[in-house]
């Protein structure tokens, strides 16, 4: 009688891959959220709803020369703009109230004041107050070789903590690309510059 002969079982190697860990997705670039906007890398669209009524503005420009330089090209992607040459913030609020008191305050409000003179956070409260019921307010920084201009600009760039609504164009930072694009003061924007701040302003209202 021949002894069956027995195979020694054969361990087999393991298959198991090692798990790979896929890439997190790539995050999806929303609206963006408010607060201070100084790069351009961030000025992207604000998502805004626009709430539609009869009489309102839905974008409505308030200003002084240096956005009335741009209130053509701003007209033509359908801002209305109020911007005047001289224009002091303080003295202007009586009027913003009345435009208010008319129903003419739409979904979007831009403010450009400063360049002329100093005001006081009282005024820029009282603007606010205002403007309570807008779904977006920006505010532009001021941008002139001017002693107000400092205090100003802190100001404005703090609104976004005190006030929901508001979003800031920084635009005393933002203009530094554009280079050369300025009248001999450096204040005031010459056809570039004017093309320049309404793409920017463009980019961040989504128009």
């Amino acid at each position: 009688t021949v002894a069956p002969t027995t195979v020694p079982p054969t361990t087999a190697p393991p298959t198991t891959v090692p798990p790979t860990t896929a890439p997190p997705p790539e995050p999806e670039v929303g609206p963006r959220s408010r607060g201070v906007v100084a790069d351009l890398t961030d000025v992207r669209p604000l998502g805004i709803d626009p709430v539609p009524t009869e009489q309102a503005l839905p974008v409505l420009a308030l200003g002084d020369s240096v956005m009335r330089g741009a209130a053509e090209e701003l007209t033509e992607r359908g801002v209305v703009v109020d911007a005047v040459v001289s224009r002091q913030f303080s003295s202007y609020l009586p009027e913003v109230q009345a435009i208010r008191d008319a129903g003419l305050i739409g979904s979007v409000v831009i403010v450009h004041l400063g360049t002329n003179g100093p005001f006081p956070q009282s005024s820029a409260d009282a603007m606010m107050e205002i403007l309570a019921d807008v779904p977006v307010v920006v505010f532009i920084t001021g941008k002139a070789d001017r002693g107000w201009i400092n205090g100003n600009n802190a100001i404005i760039r703090a609104l976004p903590e005190r006030y929901a609504n508001v979003t800031v164009l920084d635009w005393e930072v933002l203009s530094a690309p554009c280079g050369d694009c300025f009248y001999g003061d450096r204040i005031h924007l010459d056809p570039s510059g004017q093309r320049f701040y309404t793409d920017l302003v463009g980019q961040l209202i989504g128009f």
